[in-house]
């Protein structure tokens, strides 16, 4: 059994779906510390695509933010910051989805289901992004008729069945399974060794960028623990805006807006 976990991002990259397809549990750390940009093992900063997506437009790819409310100190746990509408930036997003994906191959079935799911409130930035997450994988999975309603319970009892390619049977927001947050004497491998106990698995997924920075990866294994980098890479797959190039790992969106439901699920599972 295998677990990999991840902070919630709103429409979150294609790296990310493919991480949580090739998952038996997939684990959403939506009490982790909200932050904004990151810095990367290049020295350069980014957005942290917890409060971010990135989408194509004919003049290259366009970071959409989110508004939130936060005092900066990088202490607020993601399911506690909360959302500034007062600026729009929901409106502009919506006009900025309408750009990217008006001419696409399932325009019709996509736009009315973004507008809707933007104009609710939430109340917080992991409340979002969970939406944002169920929202695409009902896609994913046939499902788009329901897109906007659907839960992480719905999810779970789609997983279930046998017919669709992936790993992926439970998604688990970790903050409602009774397993405890990280505590101030308790390191990142300690927290992840025992959250692997805790969901009785035997390997743990994870990326590239920041593993060697916080994962300790003797003690996984001496806790009988595999470790297993994820190795995906990104075929091209139709976009617009032909002029500008193909742009890889932007938001599910665009991969959702520009295939049908075999070749979404042909692009997630990677180059062998």
């Amino acid at each position: 059994m295998r677990i990999s976990g991840y902070q919630p991002q709103y429409f979150p990259r294609l790296h990310y779906f493919a991480r949580i397809l090739d998952s038996d549990i997939f684990e959403i750390s939506d009490h982790f510390q909200f932050v904004k940009a990151h810095k990367y093992p290049n020295g350069e900063r980014g957005p942290s695509y917890q409060a971010d997506t990135v989408v194509k437009l004919g003049n290259g790819p366009l970071v959409l933010p989110i508004s939130v409310r936060h005092d900066g100190s990088n202490r607020t746990q993601i399911n506690e910051t909360g959302i500034a509408y007062e600026s729009r930036w929901h409106e502009k997003h919506k006009k900025n989805f309408t750009a990217a994906f008006d001419r696409s191959l399932r325009a019709l079935e996509l736009l009315p289901g973004l507008d809707k799911l933007l104009g609710r409130r939430y109340k917080t930035l992991a409340e979002l992004n969970i939406v944002t997450i169920a929202f695409a994988l009902a896609f994913v999975l046939g499902e788009e008729r329901n897109a906007t309603e659907i839960t992480v319970a719905d999810l779970n009892r789609l997983l279930s069945r046998a017919d669709h390619p992936f790993r992926l049977r439970k998604i688990a927001v970790i903050s409602e399974t009774g397993f405890p947050a990280r505590r101030d004497d308790e390191d990142a491998t300690d927290w992840l060794i025992n959250m692997c106990h805790y969901f009785k698995v035997t390997e743990y997924y994870h990326g590239a960028t920041g593993a060697q920075a916080y994962m300790d990866f003797d003690r996984f294994h001496k806790a009988d623990i595999k470790t297993i980098e994820q190795k995906w890479n990104c075929m091209q797959y139709s976009q617009r805006f032909l002029k500008i190039g193909f742009i890889r790992n932007l938001s599910i969106l665009d991969l959702i807006a520009n295939e049908p439901k075999e070749k979404i699920w042909s692009i997630l599972q990677g180059e062998k």
